[in-house]
């Protein structure tokens, strides 16, 4: 059953490692809990004939670390696969349920798993294989998560009729993996967006101007796509197609040495106006706040596998979702840009969204095998 279970676990990972993430850094690790003893300790009851248990993590090592804001990210990020990974699950025919780790204080196994590892241990997910009927047709499925892409160039102009907005924003997945905290508002009110662009224009800079910050985004740039890389994205994705001699061009304008030279000069800030002028551009805007109550590590992984759920509804739809991230890093940019919605709560999530323009298609992924690990 191991054995088996081995590779159906290879199969689901395979597809669920296509899940976006900040700086496409792919921080978590799946722990494949091979003793039943352990296993029934982290899920506090007893593992039954033929299940299986995994322990979804945040792993220490690949997490971006340049600011503290950056944890939340991290947290999302690991929802997002958690999200695909689990309805994975389910259109292969597994059943799964999960035990959350992060609300309580944690028990001596976790801890010790967490330690062992070198991670924060964020939920175990039960599986029973092959017991239930496929909730969507694996094909098809298949195809939508493949094909699924953060798109950073400009957008095609579309404004989202109603029922289109309805459709993204469904909810067909289980509560107990997305959470029922996370608020989702859509702006497609031009002079909202074109407010929300100068703040980009005003705020953004402080990220690109920040030493610390900017050398840790450098190191997840890939200059050349002849460049194997398994994490990070390539300045096409960006700016599009590239000579040799203007890749060369920027991998030496964009080293943090050389943007903190050229900062009198006004580097960042044009950089600033760019991002800004893709938002401006932008016939809709995706805001995501959730409860300062629920700023929680569960209820930010749920956040996360709930945006997951949107994002594969927007790629159904041939629409693309560009995070701009830069907004929520430093206090504030995010306070300025929470002012413009005056929601309750705090901001979590800010994304241009809009029809897919041009498809860039190469995207690093880590190997299956180096995302499961013994537990």
């Amino acid at each position: 059953m191991q054995s088996t279970f081995a590779q159906e676990l290879q199969e689901t990972v395979d597809l669920a490692r296509w899940a976006p993430s900040s700086h496409n850094s792919q921080p978590w690790t799946l722990i494949h809990i091979q003793e039943r003893e352990r296993a029934s300790a982290l899920l506090g009851e007893a593992l039954q004939e033929g299940e299986q248990c995994v322990v979804l993590a945040l792993n220490s090592a690949r997490k971006l670390k340049a600011l503290e804001s950056l944890e939340i990210e991290m947290l999302m990020s690991c929802g997002l696969f958690l999200g695909l990974f689990c309805m994975t699950l389910g259109v292969r025919g597994h059943d799964w349920r999960l035990r959350w780790f992060c609300e309580a204080e944690k028990s001596a196994p976790i801890a010790a798993l967490e330690q062992e590892q070198g991670c924060l241990a964020l939920t175990a997910v039960r599986i029973t294989p092959n017991s239930v009927k496929p909730v969507a047709d694996a094909e098809a499925w298949r195809r939508l998560a493949l094909h699924r892409r953060t798109h950073r160039g400009p957008f095609n102009p579309l404004r989202i009729s109603d029922e289109t907005l309805q459709q993204l924003l469904a909810r067909r997945w289980p509560l107990s993996l997305t959470g029922e905290h996370l608020l989702m508002r859509i702006e497609r009110d031009q002079p909202a967006i074109r407010r929300a662009a100068q703040l980009v224009k005003q705020y953004a800079v402080l990220d690109f101007a920040n030493y610390k910050a900017w050398r840790e985004t450098y190191r997840y740039i890939h200059f050349s796509l002849e460049e194997e890389a398994e994490d990070g994205f390539y300045l096409q994705s960006l700016l599009g197609p590239q000579s040799k001699w203007s890749s060369l061009f920027y991998r030496c304008v964009l080293a943090p040495p050389v943007m903190q030279a050229l900062r009198p000069f006004g580097a960042p800030q044009r950089m600033a106006d760019q991002l800004g002028a893709l938002v401006e551009d932008s016939s809709q805007l995706l805001f995501c706040h959730l409860g300062e109550e629920h700023m929680t590590p569960k209820a930010l992984t749920q956040a996360g596998a709930r945006l997951m759920e949107v994002w594969l509804n927007a790629q159904e739809q041939k629409l693309a979702i560009h995070p701009v991230s830069v907004m929520l890093q430093h206090d504030q940019a995010r306070i300025a840009i929470e002012r413009l919605r005056d929601e309750n709560g705090r901001m979590i999530f800010f994304a241009r969204l809009g029809a897919i323009k041009e498809v860039f298609d190469k995207s690093p992924r880590r190997k299956t095998n180096g995302i499961i690990a013994a537990g």
